[in-house]
C-alpha cells in the first residue's frame, strides 16, 4: 500500500516471517535510479508484506527490494522500508515523428476492436508475478546499436501530442540479432497492431520485459532462456519510422527506464 502525503510517499510495508518463497543466490539488482521512472533498490532484513515491487531472498538471509518509481513524481520524497529516497526533477525531451501509414493514424473501427482486444491480453502478461528466477546479473544490452528514443519522452506524432515514450528505442538495420539481456522464460509471443513483432520475458517476481517491432522471432511461449541467447532480429513491424527495437522493462506492472538497469549500455547516441 502506498500512501500518499505530497510532498512525501510513504510506502507502507509490514514485517512477515512465514512467507514461503524461492530461495536463489542472485539479487544483484542495480543501484537505484532516482529520477522519474527510475527504481530504488535497498536491502532490508525482513520479508515486506504488500510491497509493491521486487524482492527477492539473498544468501545471507536478507531481502533485496527494488521498487519502480512513477514518472509522475518529481522533487518528492520516498520511504522505501525505513529508509528515504528524494527523487529528483528530470526535463525529459520532446520527441516529434511523422507516421505516413494513414492506417496508424486514423484507425478503422476494426483495428479499435482489435487494439482494444489485444490490450485485454497484454495486460494479463504485464500482471505475471511468478516465482524467483536465477536472473545472472548483470543486465546486457539485448541490441547493438544507437539510441533512437529515450524513456519519458513527450510523444508527438503527425504534430499531435500522444503518450510518453516508455521504453528504450535502439535502432540498428534491420536482421541485427536481439537476444535476452538475463536469463527469464518466454510468456507472450504475437503480431500487435501498434508493437508489431512482440517477445515478451518473465524474469520473476513481477520482473519483465518486452521486446517490439521484430522482423524475425525464434523463440515459442513457455521456453526458457538463457542471459544472451537469441531471441529475434531487429525489424519494422507495427507503428515505426524505422527498423529499431522498442525495449521496455516492467516491475509489477509499472515500466521503468531500462537504461538505469543495463550494464555499461553502449550506443552512437544522436
Amino acid at each position: 500500500m502506498i500512501r500518499k502525503l505530497l510532498p512525501i510517499i510513504f510506502l507502507i510495508v509490514i514485517s512477515c516471517s512465514n512467507k514461503m518463497i524461492s530461495i536463489k543466490n542472485d539479487c544483484n539488482f542495480p543501484k537505484s535510479n532516482l529520477v522519474p521512472g527510475g527504481h530504488i533498490t535497498v536491502t532490508s532484513n525482513d520479508y515486506q508484506e504488500n510491497f509493491q515491487g521486487i524482492q527477492c531472498f539473498n544468501s545471507d538471509k536478507t531481502f533485496t527490494l527494488v521498487y519502480p518509481v512513477p514518472l509522475e513524481l518529481k522533487n518528492q520524497r520516498i520511504y522505501v522500508s525505513d529508509r528515504v529516497f528524494v527523487i529528483q526533477e528530470k526535463k525529459f525531451r520532446e520527441s516529434r515523428i511523422t507516421i505516413e501509414d494513414q492506417n496508424f493514424i486514423k484507425i478503422s473501427p476494426e483495428s479499435r476492436k482489435r487494439i482494444r482486444e489485444e490490450q485485454v491480453i497484454l495486460n494479463s502478461k504485464y500482471a505475471v508475478n511468478s516465482d524467483q528466477i536465477n536472473l545472472n546479473w548483470p543486465m546486457i544490452q539485448p541490441v547493438s546499436g544507437y539510441i533512437s528514443s529515450r524513456f519519458g519522452l513527450r510523444r508527438f506524432i503527425n504534430g499531435s501530442p500522444r503518450n510518453r515514450h516508455l521504453g528504450l528505442d535502439i535502432a540498428n538495420s534491420e536482421g541485427t540479432k536481439i537476444i535476452a539481456p538475463l536469463n527469464g522464460r518466454v510468456i507472450f509471443v504475437g503480431n500487435l497492431f501498434y508493437k508489431g513483432n512482440n517477445i515478451i520475458l518473465d524474469h520473476g517476481n513481477g520482473f519483465l520485459s518486452s521486446y517490439s517491432h521484430l522482423n524475425e522471432i525464434f523463440v515459442n511461449e513457455n521456453e526458457y532462456l538463457e542471459k544472451g541467447q537469441l531471441i529475434g532480429t531487429v525489424g519494422s513491424s507495427g507503428r515505426v519510422t524505422g527498423p529499431h527495437l522498442h525495449f521496455e522493462i516492467f516491475i509489477k506492472g509499472r515500466r521503468i527506464d531500462p537504461e538505469g538497469l543495463i550494464n555499461e549500455l553502449q550506443s552512437l547516441d544522436y
